[in-house]
């Protein structure tokens, strides 16, 4: 038998051929080095700082008293304040006024409920429910909780005496 690189490859001893292949995949993995390893830079402070809505470009900033009307237009309902504030994950708690479109009356003997739903990710949360506040047409809708960050959309459907259902739609992104 003559030298070693006059030796077909499937000639060689099973230990040389696997030496050849962990080679091969050694020499061919190094491009990939500078893709996938973290660097040392002290500076490089990007997943630290990453925020998922940072380019999110559907959802609303919120302000407390901010007012979205029905989707039926059959009434008004703005977001008197959230607990905790902003909007973020973990359990909510909200306090809602329902008026007459326009910024009318506040209408009083309503039942909501609110759904969150993430459709990123096409999932929800639990369901918050209302319980009638001090104030006449003032709610608050405890229950709701944000599983996690991204993007929200919040359903509030509000039933009242004397009125079709109708339903108002929040869009938040909650940084976590």
């Amino acid at each position: 038998m003559g030298p070693v690189e006059n030796i077909d490859a499937g000639q060689l001893p099973s230990t040389h051929r696997m030496r050849r292949r962990v080679l091969a995949l050694a020499l061919g993995s190094i491009w990939m080095l500078p893709l996938g390893c973290p660097t040392d830079d002290a500076d490089d402070d990007s997943q630290e700082n990453f925020s998922p809505c940072e380019f999110e470009d559907r959802s609303e900033a919120y302000e407390a008293g901010m007012v979205h009307p029905g989707t039926e237009g059959l009434l008004d309902v703005a977001l008197l304040g959230v607990t905790p504030s902003p909007p973020d994950v973990g359990d909510s708690e909200w306090l809602v006024e329902v008026t007459e479109p326009g910024g009318g009356a506040p209408i009083s003997d309503c039942s909501i409920i609110a759904t969150g739903w993430m459709p990123d990710h096409g999932h929800g949360g639990p369901e918050g429910a209302s319980t009638p506040a001090a104030e006449t047409g003032q709610y608050t809708v405890s229950g709701l909780s944000f599983v996690m960050s991204g993007y929200w959309e919040i359903t509030l459907a509000v039933d009242c005496l004397g009125l079709e259902q109708d339903q108002v739609v929040f869009r938040f992104c909650l940084p976590g």
